[in-house]
This record gives structure tokens, C-alpha cells and sequence, in this order.
């Protein structure tokens, strides 16, 4: 299962974490994992606008949502989040491709 992360400082709006996978196939997220600094809340998204998965995070903590299925992006959408505010976000995605 492949896994991709991403560590930011600034808040972020619609930051691709997995390019949309091409024609009839769809990106399966099976854990979401958030730490940031800085209370916020962050965003998953099928492409840029339709909302999979919200995680709401406290300031200077973590937490890892792990679930097989978690949430299941559109055919061919890139999966993306956005972050409601500034603050140093580290963002780690497990997910596989069907």
C-alpha cells in the first residue's frame, strides 16, 4: 500500500497529495494522519471540491484516522486537502489504487 506525505507551513487549498489516477480507476484512502502545530481544520478532497474526509486538530497534537475504506475519491480525481490556517501541518496519507 503506498503511502505519501506532505509537511507545510502556511495554510494550504486544494495541495495534491495523490495525481488523479487516470480513466475508471479511483484512489481508496485507508488511513489519514494530521499533526500540526496550530488549531485548524483540514480537508480531504476528490479533486478540489467534493469533501471525502474532515479532521478537525488540536494545537500541537496528532491524530491517525485507520480504517480499511476510509473514504473513496471520484473515478480519475486527484486526492487533495486544504488547511483553514497558517501553522506548521504535516499531513500522511495510506491509500491504494483500484
Amino acid at each position: 500500500m503506498p503511502n505519501v506525505n506532505d509537511d507545510q507551513s502556511t495554510a494550504q487549498t486544494d495541495t495534491e497529495l495523490v495525481a488523479a489516477p487516470g480513466a475508471n480507476k479511483q484512489i481508496i484512502v485507508d488511513s489519514v494522519y494530521v499533526s500540526t502545530d496550530t488549531r485548524q481544520t483540514v480537508s480531504f478532497e476528490s479533486g478540489t471540491s467534493t469533501l471525502r474526509w474532515k479532521q478537525y486538530a488540536a494545537a500541537d497534537g496528532g491524530h491517525l484516522s485507520s480504517y480499511r475504506n476510509l473514504f473513496v475519491c471520484d473515478a480519475n480525481d486527484a486526492l487533495t486537502y486544504t488547511s483553514s490556517a497558517a501553522g506548521n501541518i504535516f499531513v500522511a496519507v495510506s491509500y491504494r489504487i483500484v
